[in-house]
């Protein structure tokens, strides 16, 4: 073997696991930053990137969503969307969709993220609405997968 073969078959492994060791906190733009509830205004805002949503709670008027999903080698972009519509029912229930980029990050690390999503929105357009300062709401989030099979439930208890 040439000194340039085995400089490659040393490095190699370096290289291909590389992505495996970065920190998942730089590796996606949450860092425990709270992001708004965005108005969804046409599906194309959405990406359908899997992540799973394995813990979620309300705390005050933000919530806190735990997804784990692969990757490790690019930035993951994370945005809440809500169509804007009540579901007139006691309580009131909304739709939440969790939209994930990954940017074709084609790594294999199992990462896990706190994603932080201010509900001021919801309890505003709320409040408005009903013509009360104080309310409940059953939110359903549903996980980024084109046919919504996977969703989870959260009740939103706030008073202005």
């Amino acid at each position: 073997m040439n000194i340039k073969t085995v400089i490659l078959l040393l490095t190699l492994p370096v290289l291909i696991n590389g992505c495996l060791f970065t920190n998942p906190s730089d590796s996606s733009d949450e860092g425990g930053e709270t992001k708004p509830l965005r108005i969804k205004t046409s599906a194309s805002e959405i990406y359908y990137d899997p992540a799973a949503v394995v813990n979620f709670d309300i705390t005050r008027n933000v919530l806190q969503l735990t997804t784990r999903y692969g990757g490790g080698c690019e930035v993951h972009d994370f945005e809440l969307y809500w169509d804007g519509l009540f579901m007139e029912s006691y309580p009131v229930q909304v739709n939440l969709q969790l939209s994930h980029n990954s940017h074709n990050d084609m790594c294999r690390a199992l990462i896990t993220d706190n994603l932080y999503f201010d509900l001021t929105l919801l309890k505003t357009a709320y409040s408005s609405g009903y013509q009360t300062a104080q309310g409940e709401i059953l939110i359903h989030i549903y996980e980024p997968d084109r046919i919504n099979t996977k969703q989870h439930t959260v009740r939103y208890t706030f008073n202005r």
